[in-house]
This record gives structure tokens, sequence and C-alpha cells, in this order.
């Protein structure tokens, strides 16, 4: 994997990031509490018309996630997601490279995404 992308954002001071099956998964935690990493998969990724987000929200705890170009640009957000699962949709995507960011109070994570 030759261009990996690291995305911090105001509230995020440590990221990190490992290979799972094939895809590169992004984690980020606050310096607050190091402890709130939370690890998501993005699958498929890469994707032609859709792709769901998974993550463990075994409290069914409000997490919002917010679509960025990669110059930080926010394109879309989800807001109140309480289950452990976000459909994305192409829909006016262009091919390319995405960030997606998770956040709630139950922890937050970062992940590159790639539509075809």
């Amino acid at each position: 994997i030759a261009n990996i992308v690291d995305v911090v954002d105001r509230n995020a001071h440590r990221v990190l990031n490992r290979l799972a099956d094939a895809c590169v998964e992004f984690a980020v935690s606050s310096a607050a509490d190091p402890g709130r990493t939370m690890s998501v998969l993005l699958e498929p990724n890469p994707f032609d018309q859709s792709t769901i987000l998974r993550f463990a929200n075994p409290e069914h705890q409000a997490f919002q996630l917010e679509l960025l170009d990669m110059q930080g640009r926010l394109l879309r957000r989800y807001a109140d997601i309480r289950t452990g699962e976000q459909r994305i949709e192409r829909g006016s995507l262009l091919a390319g490279q995405y960030i997606i960011r998770l956040y709630g109070d139950g922890g937050q994570a970062i992940q590159r995404m790639v539509v075809r």
C-alpha cells in the first residue's frame, strides 16, 4: 500500500492504522481517553455502487458519520446512527479516495474509502 493518508482532526491526537483483510483499517483515539479507539470495517472497499461501514455499538449510542474529500471538505453527514452499521451510497461521488470519520461518545475512527 503505497499511499496511506492519516487525517487527524482537532479532537484526535493519536492515529493507528493496520492491515486487515487486505484493507487498511484506521482508528483514532482522543488524548482525553485513548481507550476509546474504535475499530471499523468498510466493506467492500473499494466499491462501485455502495459500501457498508460496520462497527461495534452494543449500547446503541448515537454516532455521527462524516464523508470528506481528500482536502478535508465535508461532502456528507449522517446523523444519529444507533446501529452498528451504515450504508454509504455512491450517488454523485466521483471515482477516487475519500475519508470517512465516525465519532460519538462511544469513540471515534477514521478510514480511507475508495470509489471505483
